[in-house]
């Protein structure tokens, strides 16, 4: 999963990928969970689907020990099946979640989208509180 996830979100120039969000330990413990407790045989197949491919391909050792452009076309392969669509969703979920669940370590994701977390926030939270008395501001037509 992680091989999969680090292809999904790569590292790339300063910018963070699963290597540094771990968005593959999220969907670790998101498959233990009633939620997604459904997928698991889902994914469990479509990595076993991966690393068929990859034997097929002459490394013997799986998906993971591929390098990332055989890696990229053999996924190409799979993306328009039901394992990959929920794949990538999981890990996309996880590299944005809150990291109490097992991604979006050190709360990189967030940094990476602009989210500027903080224990607490207070009013006024937009222009609707900030001017509780006006009338709201006009849209253009």
């Amino acid at each position: 999963m992680q091989a999969f996830a680090a292809q999904i979100i790569p590292s790339d120039h300063g910018t963070s990928g699963d290597d540094e969000l771990d968005a593959a330990y999220f969907v670790d413990r998101a498959l233990g969970t009633p939620y997604f407790s459904a997928s698991l045989p889902l994914l469990q197949a479509g990595l076993e689907d991966l690393d068929a491919h990859a034997r097929a391909a002459g490394e013997r050792r799986g998906f993971a020990s591929l390098d990332a452009r055989r890696q990229v076309m053999i996924m190409r392969k799979l993306e328009h099946t039901p394992f990959f669509a929920m794949a990538r969703t999981l890990v996309v979920i996880g590299a944005v979640a809150d990291p109490s669940h097992g991604g979006n370590k050190g709360a990189a994701g967030w940094a990476m989208i602009g989210i500027d977390q903080r224990p607490s926030y207070s009013a006024p939270f937009g222009w609707y509180d900030a001017h509780p008395d006006a009338d709201p501001p006009k849209r253009a037509a």
